[in-house]
């Protein structure tokens, strides 16, 4: 009971609140669990990898929805979503860019707008 009232009361000790673990542990023993990993399912993220797919039924139902007529290869959801992912890729090195010329640290959304400004004159076919 001391270590509650202490905890949520904020008496005693003088210093911050013990860090508890979340579920999969602290950050630094799941890095040292995927330093050597080679299997790169185990570590999702941290090993650098994809940790979901891409929404392909989401895809697919907002892709008929828009556009009934088109018919598509049982990959084509797959390449539009990977369109888009390369898009915005683009648009954040863009506004990373336009960020740091106007001497900002953060991004602001006058850098994206300019940023999309550019890259969508430069993707027109």
């Amino acid at each position: 009971m001391a270590t509650r009232e202490r905890r949520f009361n904020g008496g005693g000790g003088g210093g911050a609140a013990p860090r508890r673990a979340g579920p999969l542990g602290s950050a630094s023993r799941r890095a040292r669990a995927c330093a050597g990993a080679a299997d790169s399912k185990r570590c999702g993220a941290v090993a650098g990898g994809m940790r979901r797919g891409a929404p392909r039924g989401t895809l697919r139902a907002v892709l008929r929805r828009h556009k009934p007529q088109l018919r598509l290869a049982a990959s084509g959801d797959l390449l539009i979503h990977l369109n888009f992912l390369m898009f915005l890729h683009r648009l954040a090195e863009e506004a990373r860019t336009n960020a740091f010329e106007n001497k900002s640290k953060t991004i602001k959304p006058e850098h994206t707008v300019a940023a999309a400004k550019v890259i969508l004159k430069r993707s027109r076919g």
